[in-house]
């Protein structure tokens, strides 16, 4: 429970600096806890596909120019 609470923390840190900072057009509070949920959803499929890249070799270039490339970007 505690590395959960360490792996929110930033998350959280971050998120309230952005929120307090913006001084003109402040967006709903709902859809700022939205975008940061999805964009830890979509990590789930990531892992999975840097997985199956991952397995199908174990060569340094593949690792370094498919399995990286694709998965982050």
């Amino acid at each position: 429970m505690f590395l959960l609470f360490l792996a929110i923390g930033p998350v959280a840190i971050i998120l309230a600096y952005i929120y307090t900072r913006d001084k003109y057009e402040k967006e709903p509070l709902s859809l700022c806890f939205k975008t940061t949920f999805w964009g830890a959803v979509v990590v789930i499929p990531i892992i999975v596909v840097e997985s199956v890249l991952a397995e199908i070799s174990s060569n340094i270039l593949w690792q370094s120019f498919i399995v990286a490339a694709v998965t982050e970007e």
